[in-house]
């Protein structure tokens, strides 16, 4: 509508059509500018080349080369099945997509069984094995195992958190600091207990509701659990503070439009927020982030 208005108005037309961009797998993103991680840093469009790339698919390519070595002879029919039926990059999406946020194997392969119950919809496609369940553990476990090859500095870092994460949590010291934006992040996790609330209705009715509340001490678990993907959307945030005031104050932007990695604004100001994006981004990660976060 808003094509056909301009070619009815011609340049007198204005626009109010949000136009979005969004980042490549951005928690992976972040990553790699962090640790300068060539490697996680190609598959996610940060390094110059020619044609972008995509990350999903290169998992589902690693995933496929893999089940091609697999040696196992209890699970080589379940890998023989998944290269006819083929690994399509929508399989390999959710569970990258949480890997850097701390994703577990169980959640990404229940993303994988989703992927497949989604894509059974309305098709009368031939499944890829007999065995449902265990074949699709299997492409669980292989997709997996694709996305640590491809994540292995981000891999590494995720550890680093998880041990800063319990040496303070043994120092009984709630987590803080700074983002580049200068916002101050306290990651406060309680440990909690149980306790029941007792309701009379009427005369004979008794209900019982069980809750939780806070005691003293931190939450081991949630702490180490939580650090590093706290950590990343913490620079995330920054990222996205900074490039708006930096619309707003310095470019003369005000109409904005922001979710998380996808930035949106008009289309007459798309050039400006792609360059001021991308200047404020390196701006940020220049500085030695991690080594800050550690002191």
């Amino acid at each position: 509508l808003d094509w056909k208005m301009l070619h009815d108005k011609g340049l007198g037309h204005e626009s109010h059509l949000i136009c979005h961009r969004d980042a490549s797998c951005n928690g992976l993103q972040i990553f790699s500018m962090l640790l300068r991680d060539e490697l996680g840093g190609r598959s996610v469009n940060l390094i110059d080349q020619e044609e972008p790339s995509d990350a999903y698919s290169d998992v589902a390519r690693k995933t496929l080369l893999l089940m091609g070595e697999e040696s196992d002879p209890d699970l080589v029919e379940f890998a023989q099945a998944w290269i006819k039926h083929g690994v399509p990059r929508a399989a390999c999406k959710r569970p990258l997509m949480i890997t850097p946020y701390n994703g577990s194997l169980y959640a990404a392969q229940g993303y994988v069984a989703e992927w497949y119950r989604n894509s059974r919809k309305g098709t009368r496609h031939h499944k890829p094995h007999q065995d449902e369940d265990k074949a699709l553990n299997y492409l669980g476990r292989k997709i997996w195992e694709a996305i640590d090859s491809q994540l292995s500095k981000a891999r590494e870092a995720m550890t680093w958190f998880s041990e800063v994460a319990n040496i303070c949590t043994e120092s009984q010291f709630q987590m803080r600091w700074k983002t580049p934006s200068g916002f101050l992040v306290v990651q406060d996790y309680q440990n909690m207990e149980p306790f029941v609330i007792t309701t009379t209705l009427g005369r004979k009715a008794v209900m019982w509701h069980s809750l939780q509340r806070e005691t003293l001490g931190i939450h081991k678990r949630r702490a180490r659990n939580s650090l590093s993907p706290n950590y990343i959307h913490s620079l995330d945030a920054a990222a996205l503070t900074l490039t708006v005031n930096e619309l707003m104050h310095n470019k003369g932007i005000e109409c904005f439009s922001g979710v998380h990695d996808s930035y949106g604004c008009l289309a007459a100001d798309v050039d400006a927020m792609n360059a001021t994006t991308r200047d404020v981004w390196q701006a940020m990660f220049q500085k030695p982030l991690l080594a800050g976060f550690r002191d």
